[in-house]
């Protein structure tokens, strides 16, 4: 399948993304902080450039052999899609915490199955 199902998570979590901040989620991961919807919204969407043009960066740029993929990243980054459902699962009685319908409930277990499946069928 040559890594289908790594960037099937990887388009998932990032629509996902999409969704946490349709659905205001600093206010579960930032709220200690207590900023305004405005400034979490800009903090919370900020924060997420530098972490995907290092991702895409580390993922895509190995100096010994230019256009495959970083597999100890790759690796990295299923284990993360799991990690990143089971800590829906914690937060999922807070009170800001939104992800109910099918659809955003599918675009949190999707990357998971897919790393899971991923990690467990290939090399």
């Amino acid at each position: 399948m040559n890594h289908l199902l790594f960037f099937l998570g990887l388009s998932t979590i990032l629509v996902h993304e999409m969704d946490a901040v349709r659905l205001a989620e600093w206010r579960i991961l930032l709220g200690f902080l207590k900023l305004s919807d405005s400034v979490g919204y800009v903090v919370f969407t900020a924060v997420h450039i530098p972490l995907y043009v290092a991702m895409f960066w580390f993922l895509f740029n190995k100096p010994t052999l230019p256009g495959t993929l970083n597999m100890p990243l790759v690796r990295a980054l299923e284990v993360f899609f799991i990690l990143h459902a089971g800590l829906h699962w914690f937060f999922r009685h807070h009170k800001h915490y939104h992800f109910t319908s099918a659809f955003s409930k599918i675009l949190i277990g999707l990357p998971a199955l897919c790393g899971a499946l991923d990690l467990a069928l290939t090399k």
